[in-house]
């Protein structure tokens, strides 16, 4: 590991592509992002191309859209200074997540690109660089995890006529499908193309996409492309031949859908989703009928694209089918027309072009679980994973090699983020997907390897780490609360938790409660006072029903924790950052946990534990909320005995509601720190010169302003000054919050969509 005396000297005139000065402190001090390198780790839930340009475009389930030129680095699209007010922010100013629906360039402009995001449809005459609403009527911004999960690798939802730009179709999930004549300034509903049937607790919507074997139609003064096709879930794809005016519904083909793409020679191609998750089999449209495509039948089907530069005849033409569901999962593919298909299924590798190596590492045993297809002006055709990659289609044999191309896309989803005296110089990241990292100073390359860095005994699968800790004891200590992610798509809940003594170089398995069911191990909270001795608060998905668990012996054995009189109350949704749980710095065996509603109907409760859990008693009831249950924090203060912090609210929710709170008695008297209000998360960090207590980072709402704050004088005036609004203009979601505790003056960020540190001075980049 580098000492920062080794790099003092560069720091100084380094210079951080992803560092930005943000905001505007009233002290004059600055808050310099960098944004640390990952690379992926979060699902790209589609692709788009124009390959006239050398354009590709990757939409996200998190934040935001991607565009590349010329296979170049990618560059995030949806930023605070380019999107209107409500696209990347609520109408409070807050940041809120930002889930890209669609994503598709013009295909007769390349400087046009239409996206939907939050609900609502934007379109960009500037490639991305600013964004304009349109006449999209809003809909639904907030979907349940099962309506996202089921909607969001289905496409296009969007399709701009190739002949005419002004001329857009876009679907609502539940509400019809809508066109516009004059490229978004006016919209009507399609109303002869019936509403989309209920999939995920959602309308599954509309595919659409133009033929432009049918010629043009002078419709109203504008030329329009003739033929049109529109599949609505759950009825089926209706066909226009006269530009949009009338509609008819093709009889005996899919009604459900996944992906649609059609050639130039009037051929429709298909990906349906018989199987209701999120994939299906292949069909084939000709303009007069529908057939199915027995190669991509019963192989786990997502998407399917044509090669535009290798399509001359309908007999000649490339077509490819993205297949997945593991083993199997690879490519299907014809050059000529459908006469006869290739299966490269069998042997997979991945590569990398030199950026995301333990990317390539990583899927080479995950396998592939596509999202989308796109080809480029190479032949090459793109899909989204846990990344982008690509592959040229073999013509022959079973094997198949796909390069990952995911530099410049940030999209972890990093729900806790810790580092401390032990480990400084260093810092644990807790990713949904992916696990987590251990992300080494100066942050200025990629990890290397597929050792991500939390214990798995399952390490190819899908893993949601929820939560970290390192112990009051010995701060090179690390426990870390992992699931595999399964129960989502059927399967069943594991546990995959951890502990390491070095600082997270290495893991050891960590056994949780027998008593905990397996929907019991999403998520919840996770604190340590010593190498033996933690506390497991579990979500169980009802509500908060079961108590904490205690151990004394490193997870061998646990015991329930009894707290009188409470029911429920405890961690709430595995996808909230219900850090409810904590151990004091400087009391042995001791820990904080926080209760939203015990369920005696007096409302929530601070409990303190002693004896390592054994005797829990009720301190206080602070009489929070409303929206208590909403990212409830609350952590102890390094170095300082029964110090407490804590916080709840969601600006999305209200920007007045929740705030920040403190206790310096054991949380037996709690104070509201004045002007705070819907604080999302906060950290503390090594204390300035001329201080003895930590500096604080706090995300929320101060007297009306949102941003990201700093106070390193709460042992004087406790002043705050803002130190950013939004990490490098993003408008991510901030999920945690922790500061180095040997070094002042550096923080880091874990949001959404990528992992961030904070500094006054020129960048983060010069490491320990």
């Amino acid at each position: 590991m580098l000492s920062y005396r080794s790099v003092v000297a560069l720091v100084a005139v380094a210079s951080c592509i992803g560092s930005l000065r943000s905001g505007s402190p009233s002290d004059g001090s600055v808050g310099n992002f960098t944004l640390i390198k990952i690379g992926g780790s979060g699902f790209i839930s589609g692709v788009s191309s124009l390959s006239s340009a050398n354009l590709l475009l990757a939409r996200t389930d998190q934040y935001g859209c991607y565009k590349n030129v010329n296979a170049g680095q990618w560059v995030q699209l949806f930023t605070t200074n380019g999107m209107p007010t409500g696209a990347v922010l609520d109408a409070n100013g807050a940041a809120i997540g930002n889930s890209s629906g669609e994503c598709i360039p013009d295909p007769s402009d390349a400087n046009t690109i239409w996206a939907e995001t939050n609900g609502d449809v934007y379109v960009s005459t500037d490639q991305g660089d600013t964004w304009s609403s349109t006449c999209y009527p809003r809909q639904k911004a907030y979907l349940s995890q099962g309506q996202v999960q089921s909607l969001k690798s289905m496409g296009h939802t969007i399709a701009v006529d190739p002949i005419n730009s002004n001329v857009v179709y876009m679907s609502t999930p539940s509400s019809g499908l809508m066109r516009t004549i004059d490229k978004g300034s006016n919209c009507e509903t399609i109303k002869s193309v019936s509403t989309a049937k209920p999939y995920g607790n959602s309308g599954g919507g509309h595919l659409i996409v133009f033929d432009a074997s049918g010629g043009t139609r002078n419709v109203d003064g504008q030329r329009r492309t003739a033929n049109i096709y529109v599949s609505t879930y759950g009825s089926g794809v209706y066909r226009s031949t006269d530009g949009g005016q009338t509609w008819i519904l093709t009889s005996s083909g899919p009604i459900t859908h996944m992906y649609m793409a059609a050639d130039p020679f009037g051929n429709v191609w298909f990906v349906d989703n018989a199987s209701g998750a999120s994939y299906g089999n292949g069909w084939k449209y000709n303009g007069k009928e529908w057939s199915t495509i027995a190669a991509v039948t019963g192989v786990v089907g997502y998407a399917v694209a044509v090669d535009g530069k290798s399509c001359p005849t309908a007999d000649t033409c490339h077509i490819v089918f993205i297949v997945g569901g593991g083993p199997g999962s690879g490519t299907i593919f014809t050059t000529n027309g459908g006469s006869s298909w290739n299966a490269a299924t069998g042997k997979k590798t991945f590569v990398s072009t030199g950026d995301v190596t333990w990317l390539a590492a990583f899927m080479t045993g995950f396998n592939l679980y596509p999202s989308g297809a796109a080809f480029d002006a190479s032949g090459h055709v793109f899909t989204g994973a846990e990344g982008v990659f690509y592959t040229t289609p073999p013509t022959s044999g079973t094997a198949i090699t796909f390069t990952s191309l995911t530099a410049g896309i940030e999209e972890s989803l990093s729900s806790s983020i810790v580092t401390s005296s032990g480990t400084s110089g260093s810092v644990l990241v807790g990713v949904w997907d992916i696990n987590c990292f251990r992300l080494v100073s100066p942050y200025a390359s990629f990890p290397t390897t597929a050792n991500r860095g939390c214990y798995g005994t399952d390490g190819n699968a899908l893993q949601h780490t929820y939560n970290l800790d390192w112990a009051s004891s010995n701060s090179s200590f690390i426990v870390a609360l992992t699931d595999n992610q399964q129960g989502y798509v059927g399967g069943k809940y594991k546990n995959h938790s951890g502990t390491s003594v070095d600082g997270g170089r290495t893991w050891a398995s960590l056994a949780a409660p027998s008593a905990v069911s397996s929907r019991g191990l999403i998520g919840g909270c996770v604190a340590a006072s010593s190498t033996k001795n933690f506390v497991w608060a579990p979500t169980d998905g009802a509500g908060g029903a079961v108590q904490p668990f205690f151990t004394t012996d490193g997870g061998l054995t646990w015991t329930q924790i009894v707290v009188a009189g409470s029911v429920s109350g405890w961690p709430w949704r595995n996808y909230l950052p219900s850090k409810i749980c904590a151990a004091d710095r400087v009391n042995a065996n001791t820990f904080f946990l926080y209760n939203w509603n015990l369920g005696d109907g007096r409302g929530d409760a601070i409990v303190r534990c002693a004896g390592g859990g054994a005797t829990c008693t009720i301190v206080s009831r602070p009489g929070f909320g409303p929206s208590q249950q909403f990212n409830p924090v609350l952590k102890t203060v390094p170095g300082h005995a029964d110090a407490i912090f804590m916080s709840y609210g969601d600006p999305v929710v209200s920007k007045t509601q929740g705030g920040l709170f403190y206790s310096t008695n054991g949380g037996s008297t709690v104070h509201g720190v004045p002007g705070f209000a819907a604080v999302r998360g906060f950290g503390f960090g090594a204390a300035f010169a001329g201080h003895a207590f930590p500096a604080i980072v706090v995300a929320g709402f101060y007297k009306g302003t949102y941003g990201i704050w700093r106070s390193i004088d709460w042992d004087g005036s406790r002043t705050w000054h803002q130190i950013g609004s939004y990490p490098n203009n993003l408008g991510v979601t901030i999920e945690d919050i922790d500061g180095d505790k040997l070094l002042a003056d550096l923080f880091y960020i874990s949001t959404n969509s990528g992992v961030f540190c904070v500094t006054s001075t020129a960048n983060c980049l010069g490491g320990r």
